[in-house]
């Protein structure tokens, strides 16, 4: 349901189901990482598409961009796994 913006006219199928969980398994195993990217960045934009009505598909590329970089190595901040885990779960009600 997050990835469509709500004013987006959609169906919804089962074949979006395969890529929601791979998109959690994405986000869970950069959650799970001992360091990433810097967070703040990517709570402000997270915070920004919200603000832009409710852009909840916005907010999403965010963490799935800062995700894919942490899950590849980059990044060196111990604090920022945890600071996007807390984020996901209060502005867009995900449980990673």
């Amino acid at each position: 349901l997050l990835a469509h913006h709500y004013l987006e006219d959609w169906d919804w199928t089962d074949r979006e189901v395969p890529q929601a969980e791979s998109r959690l398994a994405n986000w869970r195993s950069a959650v799970d990482c001992s360091a990433g990217p810097a967070a703040n960045p990517v709570i402000e934009r997270m915070r920004e598409c919200l603000t832009e009505d409710l852009d909840a598909s916005g907010a999403m590329r965010a963490v799935t961009r800062w995700a894919d970089d942490a899950n590849l190595g980059r990044g060196s901040d111990p604090s920022a796994p945890e600071q996007i885990r807390t984020a996901v779960d209060a502005l867009l009600g995900v449980k990673v």
